[in-house]
């Protein structure tokens, strides 16, 4: 059935990817979305898909790919991950406005701990890089706070110092 076919697709675009052969990976990925888009590992695929494209440098289409699947798997368990991604692209490329709608987003849809505190701190930076001092503060001093893990409160820890002293505080 193509539903087997995809699932096969799959496998081996997922063992190409792991062994960083990106162009037989995405053969192997569009070849699965292609034989089943809406299977029930189809949003995997694509999340995978979406790491190939970015990796060979199609940036853009890594994030059509991660907004298609947000579309069309709105359930995901993949979701916040895809919002996060998509954050971290805007980011890069200087856009803050859009990449705090995505950490936002990726806060909404309820990522795993371990993303979690990666996401609140994009969300703080993105309002650092946007003069919002105070509300990087509030954000930064939350994460000090709750969050577990100690890379990522010293980052913030770091980050609320820059927020506080180009704050004027």
């Amino acid at each position: 059935t193509n539903t087997l076919q995809a699932e096969a697709h799959f496998i081996v675009g997922s063992s190409y990817f792991f062994s960083s052969k990106s162009d037989e990976a995405q053969k192997q990925l569009e070849a699965s979305l292609n034989k089943d888009a809406k299977w029930a590992q189809a949003d995997e695929v694509m999340f995978l898909l979406a790491q190939v494209l970015a990796q060979r440098g199609k940036v853009q289409e890594s994030v059509k790919i991660l907004e298609q699947m947000i579309a069309a798997f709105p359930n995901s368990n993949l979701r916040s991950n895809a919002e996060f991604k998509i954050a971290q692209i805007s980011a890069a490329e200087g856009d803050f406005d859009a990449a705090l709608m995505r950490y936002r987003k990726a806060l909404d849809a309820k990522p795993d701990p371990k993303l979690e505190g990666y996401a609140q701190y994009g969300k703080a930076w993105s309002l650092l890089q946007q003069q919002k001092y105070d509300e990087a503060v509030t954000e930064l001093d939350a994460i000090i706070s709750k969050n577990e893990n100690p890379a990522v409160v010293t980052e913030a820890k770091l980050a609320r110092g820059i927020a506080l002293r180009q704050g004027g505080k």
